[in-house]
């Protein structure tokens, strides 16, 4: 179940220096200029020119098993690395959100080879003077059974640091290789807030009664947070510091889930305050439903922007609670990011639970299961074709950069069947609702393995035009297989900065 979403007016939503807020009173002036970048700053970040921009070696560009686009990066059988300097001028020592997609090139579910993804602060000489994240995938977890996107926030770069130097690294293992697309990175407003955002140091940070640390099958790094009983009301806690933010901010959050068995999982955001008490509605809401961490048979990786946080708010306690995990069954959480943001999600219906109020639909509905990506409802897109869309008002947009998320989902056939091709678009428009330019554009192919599967997708736009007013999300189907329809759910798109 989503956060509550009104109209840009009834929340009050206002410019000011750090971005949307919530009340149109104590307002400080918008600034004169927008940041000086705020896209995704790599080059060729889908490989659709091949390997250009990027330094590799035993990396080919490969058109096999694309997850956006005609081209992805393949690293190959043995030791592989690929990487790419990119200048951190203008973006006044903001951390940096990564986001990538990764999938095993071939059919060995356990070999694939450990991978290590680094980002490296280099002065204007290119020496290395320290190091922004890293961390650590390992084998197995890249696998055949499904796609895995994973996100990211790394600390702030020190002032010294001229370049970021982004590194993919593949351990020596044979007859193998990582497929890797879809690579983003953007200036986002502070660093990861969350202590012990990976659960190295077990529960250090946490509350939880039930939940333990646990040391097998980790999304990244070498522990999760597992609840292996079928205790009930069991939940897991951290309160996060958010005083020193401005008043009324919004976070960017995500986690990743997986599970051995059926569970129901409550995900929230819950603002406290000075005495710990619980004030407002919360910043966010999720519930997946008891099949879909399931069905994924690997980690799915979840990603929203919350509402704004109430006056008198200074702490965001991120909470995780079940009721019901299967018997026999372990249920794992990895990777929990919060991060100060510019914009709550300004999609209005964002997991359909509503239908398809606030969404224009051609050969589309809204349908329930218990494998949704999260809430009740999707968007069922036809067999034979259909779209999608819906305008949506930006307060502030002229010259700023917005995230684009969300999650496909495709049935299994008893061959693998062709879905029909997914066009993304977004699109400026003006006071007239005339197209004005176009923010990004996303081809996301038809064909696609023969199993259940959800597919999370983000993409950063560039730049609004200074006479954009509204954007338009759009999602148009070409005609398929009979009986294959594409799902969409959970779209996302705000601002990190």
């Amino acid at each position: 179940m989503d956060s509550k979403n009104f109209s840009d007016e009834s929340r009050g939503l206002m410019c000011s220096s750090s971005g949307l807020v919530g009340n149109v009173h104590q307002v400080k002036k918008p600034p004169k200029k927008a940041p000086l970048k705020c896209n995704n700053l790599l080059k060729n970040p889908s490989f659709e020119a091949g390997l250009t921009g990027w330094e590799t070696d035993n990396v080919i560009s490969s058109g096999t098993n694309t997850f956006e686009g005609t081209q992805l990066a393949q690293m190959r059988t043995g030791a592989a690395s690929m990487s790419q300097d990119i200048s951190l001028a203008g973006l006044k020592q903001s951390p940096l959100f990564l986001s990538f997609n990764v999938y095993a090139g071939n059919n060995d579910e356990n070999s694939n080879g450990d991978l290590v993804v680094t980002i490296l602060w280099l002065d204007y000489e290119l020496h290395n003077i320290g190091a922004g994240l890293e961390f650590f995938i390992p084998t197995g977890r890249i696998n055949s059974r499904a796609r895995l996107t994973y996100f990211d926030v790394t600390e702030r770069p020190p002032a010294e640091a001229a370049w970021a130097r982004l590194l993919f690294s593949k351990g020596t293992v044979s007859n193998n290789t990582i497929l890797v697309d879809q690579v983003i990175l953007a200036p986002v407003g502070t660093t990861n807030l969350v202590e012990n955002s990976s659960f190295e140091a077990g529960l250090t940070g946490w509350t939880s009664t039930t939940f333990v640390p646990n040391f097998q099958l980790s999304f990244d790094g070498a522990a999760t947070a597992a609840l292996p009983t079928t205790a009930q009301l069991s939940t897991l806690f951290q309160d996060v510091p958010i005083k020193h933010l401005p008043a009324q901010s919004s976070f960017l959050f995500s986690f990743a889930g997986l599970t051995s068995g059926f569970a129901i999982l409550d995900v929230q955001v819950l603002w406290l305050d000075k005495n710990d008490s619980i004030i407002g509605t919360p910043g966010l809401a999720l519930r997946l439903p008891n099949a879909v961490l399931l069905s994924q048979s690997n980690y799915l990786t979840y990603l929203d922007l919350t509402n704004p946080a109430p006056y008198g708010a200074v702490k965001a306690r991120i909470m995780f609670s079940t009721n019901f995990v299967e018997i026999n069954s372990v249920l794992r959480l990895d990777k929990i990011i919060l991060a100060e943001a510019a914009s709550p999600n300004l999609v209005q219906n964002p997991s359909f639970d509503a239908n398809l109020s606030s969404w224009t639909a051609v050969n589309a509905t809204a349908l329930a299961d218990n494998d949704n990506y999260e809430g009740v409802f999707v968007a069922n897109v036809d067999d034979g074709g259909g779209l999608i869309f819906q305008d949506i008002p930006l307060p502030c947009g002229a010259g700023h950069c917005f995230l684009l998320n969300f999650a496909l989902g495709y049935e299994a056939g008893v061959t693998p069947p062709f879905y029909g091709n997914m066009l993304v678009k977004v699109l400026w428009l003006d006071a007239r609702g005339q197209q004005i330019g176009l923010g990004l554009s996303l081809v996301i192919p038809g064909n696609r393995e023969n199993k259940r599967q959800w597919l999370v997708y983000a993409d950063i736009t560039g730049p609004a035009p200074s006479n954009a007013v509204m954007a338009r999300i759009q999602f148009t189907k070409s005609a398929g297989d009979p009986n294959f329809s594409i799902q969409i759910d959970k779209v996302l798109f705000g601002r990190l900065i």
